[in-house]
């Protein structure tokens, strides 16, 4: 059985490392900041009702909020 984390580790692998060529480290955390931030927070997983990780680890209520600001690259959320 393939575990969880190698799952995500290959999604990430294929859908954003090995498709871009990143001049420097900076450029290669922005794009991993956006290709997490759009995994957990827009893209539908399947195995979880068709619903967001971010909406099913921080509820309904709080994926209708607007998405927090970003910081150097990382995306930050605040919790309350």
């Amino acid at each position: 059985m393939i575990g969880w984390n190698n799952v995500r580790g290959n999604t990430v692998k294929w859908e954003e490392v090995y498709l871009k060529d990143y001049a420097n480290v900076g450029e290669a955390i922005r794009g991993l900041s956006d290709f997490f931030r759009c995994y957990n927070e827009e893209r539908l997983h399947s195995a979880l009702g068709n619903r967001t990780p971010y909406e099913v680890y921080y509820g309904e209520v709080a994926a209708s909020q607007p998405t927090p600001k970003t910081e150097e690259g990382i995306h930050l959320k605040h919790v309350s």
